[in-house]
């Protein structure tokens, strides 16, 4: 069976797939069949149109764990970590 040649995409279509994806009416499997095109390239023009939310940066402050001394303290202090 020969190899289909390589298809560029349009920036038109990419995004009319993308946007069908978004809406989430069919799964990405089917919307794949029918604009014959693979699942992950669907995937990552959904990713391209819709980005996921950045996180602030003083939330990703706060969510860091508080428990115990950090490795680097322990070393800094003398402290040896081999059990």
């Amino acid at each position: 069976m020969p190899r289909r040649p390589r298809r560029n995409h349009s920036p038109t279509f990419k995004a009319k797939v993308a946007l069908e994806a978004i809406k989430g009416e069919e799964p990405v499997i089917v919307l794949a069949e029918r604009f014959e095109v693979h699942p992950n390239q669907i995937t990552t023009w959904k990713r391209l149109e819709c980005p996921p939310p950045a996180v602030p940066r003083r939330m990703r402050v706060l969510t860091r764990p508080t428990e115990g001394p950090r490795k680097d303290q322990n070393h800094a202090e003398g402290e040896e970590t081999h059990t």
